[in-house]
């Protein structure tokens, strides 16, 4: 009985972020606000409150989705060619699978909004900082396969 409650709340989370991702793409970040979601996932507020405790930590939830999508792609990509100009196009295709998603702008504003509002609590930005070191973790990964057995010495232009 406890794992069927289990899935019943992980599935309403998950409806709850999918709202709160297409009413933040439609909307924008400020009109997506906690009713229109819930309205967008046939919820209540108080059903949203009970998972997420505050609009806050929806809009992390929602951040560490996108991250998610992220992730699971760049881990999943390899960087692949014979050159390295072919190299740098495949590296161009993996990143552009993400960002051509129009749900990735969702995403953006979620990361900005958060990052620049003086009310976001210290634990959502140190949240949002480990959330950052995983997708750079998986970029440098990248990006090693990318200057692989090119001789190129400074820093600045593999970060480039």
């Amino acid at each position: 009985m406890a794992a069927r409650q289990q899935q019943r709340d992980s599935a309403t989370r998950q409806r709850v972020i999918d709202a709160a991702i297409t009413c933040i793409s439609e909307e924008g970040f400020y009109r997506a606000s906690t009713n229109a979601i819930a309205e967008r996932a046939g919820l209540s507020w108080g059903v949203i409150q009970y998972h997420f405790g505050s609009r806050e930590l929806l809009m992390l939830a929602v951040l560490e989705e996108g991250t998610r999508r992220l992730v699971e792609d760049l881990s999943m990509a390899d960087i692949a060619g014979e050159t390295l100009t072919i190299r740098i196009q495949s590296y161009g295709d993996i990143l552009m699978r993400y960002y051509a998603d129009p749900q990735y702008l969702a995403f953006l504003q979620v990361l900005l909004n958060l990052r620049h509002d003086p009310r976001t609590s210290a634990r959502t930005l140190e949240t949002m900082t480990k959330i950052t070191a995983t997708v750079e973790a998986q970029l440098d990964r990248l990006t090693k396969k990318l200057f692989e057995d090119v001789a190129v010495r400074r820093q600045a232009l593999r970060g480039l």
